[in-house]
């Protein structure tokens, strides 16, 4: 599902982000309704995840940038090192959030 551009909906997604910086009660309420209308508090897609990871991969290289290391290696490291940051805290997040829910 990552991969597939029709499964996300991106709009919706961007809707969201611009609400948790300027009100982030509607993204409750907007969850909410969800949770109403489809019974599920969680989205399916991955858009939400695929666009953080998209602006962690750009602040990296204009990281790199501004401190003059330039190079391939250098800025192919730090998306790695976000990205995986990003991906590693939040498996471990989720998973000790399981761990204490099924306690």
């Amino acid at each position: 599902r990552i991969i597939l551009y029709p499964q996300m909906d991106l709009e919706y997604t961007f809707t969201q982000m611009v609400y948790l910086l300027r009100s982030p009660s509607k993204v409750y309420k907007l969850t909410s309704w969800r949770n109403q209308t489809k019974n599920q508090w969680a989205r399916d897609d991955p858009a939400f995840v695929v666009i953080v990871c998209f602006f962690l991969a750009v602040a990296s290289v204009a990281y790199g940038f501004a401190l003059g290391n330039a190079s391939f290696s250098s800025l192919f490291r730090l998306i790695l090192i976000s990205i995986t940051l990003f991906v590693g805290c939040g498996i471990c997040v989720a998973t000790l959030g399981w761990w204490v829910a099924n306690r």
